[in-house]
């Protein structure tokens, strides 16, 4: 569920998946409640989320979603996952970019400001990532033509 809706880890334990596959996450969470749709949309039938099987942790006081996140971190690192819960939301930034979303949708869909959004996961986007982002939209079919190459010959 992280990776493919790029959520916070406590945010698994705070779903509406009444219009699934977009789900939505309630206003328990950091910030106020919002939709989100698949990245990927093959991904939530592939791995089966609608059917979600959260880690056997005790939540936590309502509120206190801090203290959940943690228990997550932690039910990771025990688990020997060799990346973190966090890795996999900033994945979701990043491959938002590599798709082409603009950054105030991505922000909406992560469920932060656009600042918050630039300042925290453009520096999940390696030099790589933005040459292919160049190369896609320098190369597409509709590219403006270069106004020097268009210049009628005189």
């Amino acid at each position: 569920m992280i990776a493919t809706y790029g959520l916070r880890p406590h945010e698994v334990f705070h779903l509406d998946l009444t219009d699934f596959p977009t789900v939505h996450v309630d206003s328990d969470t950091k910030t106020e409640a919002r939709f989100i749709y698949p990245l990927y949309p093959e991904w939530p039938e592939l791995w089966s989320l609608k059917e979600q099987i959260l880690p056997g942790l005790k939540v936590i006081a309502e509120g206190d979603n801090t203290k959940l996140g943690g228990k997550v971190s932690k039910f990771f690192y025990e688990s020997l996952i060799p990346f973190t819960a966090y890795d996999l939301r900033h994945s979701y930034s990043r491959r938002c970019f590599e798709f082409g979303f603009s950054p105030d949708l991505v922000a909406k869909l992560m469920g932060h400001s656009v600042p918050t959004h630039t300042k925290i996961y453009r520096a999940w986007i390696d030099e790589a990532v933005y040459r292919r982002a160049y190369e896609a939209l320098i190369n597409r079919r509709r590219s403006p033509h270069s106004p020097i190459l268009s210049q009628p010959k005189t």
